[in-house]
C-alpha cells in the first residue's frame, strides 16, 4: 500500500516538475517575443492600453448575460443571437437566422439590448454576470477593416473622396492618418469618428482598464477547425447562464454556418491586401506601434519585425 502512495507521488510530482518546466519555457518565449518587438520600436510611439473610447454592450437581463461590442470582431452576428435571445419565438416566426442578420435590415431594430456603459449593464443584469467580449488578432482585424471600410465602401455611389479620412484606399495614407488621429485624440466629427470607432485598439473598448478580470475573452477564429472551437467556446459561456439547451443548439447551428453575409476575410481582395501588407516592413511597424498593447494584454503572437 505505501508502495503505491510513494509511486504516486513521484509520478504526480514529475508531472508538476514536466508542467512547471513547460510553463517556463512559454513564459521565457513570450518574453523574448515581446523584448524583440520593443527593441525595434520606442515606447513613446506606442498608443497606450486601457482609453476609455467607446463601450457598447448587449444585455439579456433574463440570463444575466452581456456582451462588449468591439467592431470589426463578430458584431453583427453576436446582435443576431442576442436579438435571438431577446425573443426566439418571434425571431423564428418571422423566419430569421442568427448568420444572415445584417445591419441593413436587423430584425430587432429598436436595439433594447444596447447599454453603452457597465454601470447600465451591471443594473440590468444583477450580481453574478456572465460577461464576455470577443477579440480578434490585431493585424487580421485591421486589414478586414480596411478592406470594408476604405475598399469596399469606396465602391457605393455617391460622394467618397472622405472615405478612410480622405485618404480613400490609399493604406500608407490612412495608417499615417489612423495613428495621428488615434494618438492625439481630437474631438472629431460624426464620419470621421466612424472609421476611428473600426480601427481603434481592442483594449480602447469595453471598459477593460476597470474590468477585464471580469471578462471571459473568446478569441476569434476562421476556418473549419477555428469555428468550431468558437462555436463550443460560446455554448459553454451560454450554458453557464442558463441558457436553454433548445435555444443554445441554434445558436450553435448557426455559428458553424461559418461567417455572415457582412464578413470580408474570405474574399479574394482580401489575400491581395494581405501579401502586399506583410511585404512592406515599415507598414507593418506602424500598425503594430497602434496595436502593440492588444499583442500584449490578449496574448497575440507578434509579426517579424525587421
Amino acid at each position: 500500500m505505501s508502495k503505491n502512495i510513494s509511486l504516486k507521488i513521484i509520478l504526480s510530482c514529475g508531472f508538476v516538475f514536466i508542467c512547471c518546466v513547460h510553463y517556463l519555457e512559454v513564459s521565457r518565449k513570450y518574453r523574448t517575443d515581446r523584448s524583440h518587438v520593443r527593441f525595434s520600436l520606442s515606447n513613446s510611439t506606442l498608443l497606450p492600453p486601457f482609453i476609455r473610447f467607446r463601450e457598447e454592450f448587449l444585455v439579456n437581463p433574463d440570463y444575466h448575460l452581456a456582451t462588449c461590442q468591439i467592431e470589426k470582431v463578430m458584431t453583427t452576428v453576436r446582435e443576431g443571437i442576442f436579438c435571438y435571445l431577446t425573443d426566439p419565438r418571434n425571431f423564428s416566426i418571422h423566419n430569421r437566422t442568427i448568420s444572415k442578420e445584417h445591419w441593413k435590415n436587423r430584425f430587432c431594430s429598436t436595439m433594447d439590448y444596447i447599454r453603452s456603459n457597465m454601470t447600465a449593464v451591471l443594473d440590468d443584469i444583477g450580481e453574478e454576470p456572465v460577461l464576455f467580449a470577443v477579440v480578434r488578432e490585431p493585424i487580421e482585424r485591421f486589414l478586414s477593416g480596411f478592406l470594408d471600410k476604405c475598399i469596399f465602401e469606396n465602391d457605393y455611389d455617391g460622394d467618397t473622396s472622405d472615405i478612410c479620412y480622405g485618404c480613400v484606399d490609399d493604406i500608407h495614407c490612412f495608417v499615417d492618418e489612423l495613428y495621428k488621429r488615434l494618438m492625439e485624440r481630437k474631438k472629431e466629427n460624426r464620419r470621421e469618428f466612424y472609421h476611428s470607432r473600426h480601427f481603434a485598439p481592442q483594449t480602447w473598448y469595453c471598459d477593460f482598464q476597470n474590468y477585464l478580470n471580469n471578462y471571459t475573452i473568446v478569441k476569434y477564429a476562421k476556418g473549419r477547425k477555428g469555428i468550431a472551437r468558437l462555436a463550443e467556446q460560446f455554448d459553454s459561456i451560454f450554458k453557464r447562464a442558463y441558457v436553454p439547451d433548445t435555444l443554445r443548439e441554434v445558436i450553435r447551428d448557426e455559428l458553424l454556418k461559418g461567417s455572415t453575409s457582412h464578413s470580408t476575410h474570405s474574399s479574394e481582395e482580401s489575400r491581395h491586401l494581405r501579401e502586399a501588407f506583410f511585404a512592406d516592413p515599415s507598414l507593418v511597424r506602424k500598425v503594430v506601434q497602434i496595436y502593440f498593447y492588444d499583442f500584449v494584454i490578449f496574448d497575440f503572437p507578434f509579426p517579424q519585425l525587421s
